[in-house]
């Protein structure tokens, strides 16, 4: 018995990943659909004859964020969807998408990821039990744990002077999956 999901989707704010692990599902045999909104009702009609000739799809998309394009999606194929969910750090991704201007020359247009991001992060809930970590795209571009801290979580005491100490941020106890690919 295959238990190799027939359809996967990635949600994920602009930076965070997707794009990369949608390579490594194309490289074990998935046909891709990588940001399909643009043309949303064709490529609903490519996955659907994707999926009818039985191979293996993934779809990738900002804008499964939202509770209702992932609905959008689910409704329109037969098929269960497995979902993959990544972090909700805006923060990371949005360094991820200066990197990848600056550094990739990447044609992307970086202010309408930023807005992408600022727009869907406070309504992109994943799952905390399946979240994949956002990792940076330059290993010198990682918020220090520290600096994460001091934002997400601010000491409720007084400050004297000193750097704040405490609970550190959600992204600290996120789970990363043994293997990227379930």
């Amino acid at each position: 018995m295959d238990l190799t999901p027939q359809l996967v989707a990635i949600a994920g704010l602009p930076g965070s990943g997707k794009s990369t692990l949608v390579r490594e599902y194309a490289e074990r045999g998935y046909v891709v659909v990588d940001d399909p909104g643009a043309e949303w009702d064709d490529n609903l009609v490519r996955i659907a004859d994707e999926l009818a000739r039985g191979s293996r799809v993934v779809v990738a998309e900002i804008m499964f964020c939202t509770e209702e394009w992932r609905l959008r999606l689910e409704n329109a194929v037969s098929t269960p969807v497995h979902w993959r969910w990544f972090e909700n750090n805006p923060w990371q991704c949005g360094v991820n998408c200066l990197y990848r201007l600056m550094v990739q020359l990447d044609d992307r247009p970086l202010m309408d990821m930023l807005y992408r991001i600022a727009e869907l992060s406070p309504q992109y809930k994943p799952p905390a039990d399946e979240v994949l970590r956002v990792v940076a795209a330059d290993a010198r571009l990682r918020r220090p744990e520290s600096a994460a801290s001091n934002v997400a979580a601010p000491s409720a005491q007084p400050q004297s002077g000193g750097p704040r100490t405490g609970a550190g941020s959600s992204r600290q106890t996120a789970t990363r999956c043994p293997s990227r690919l379930r």
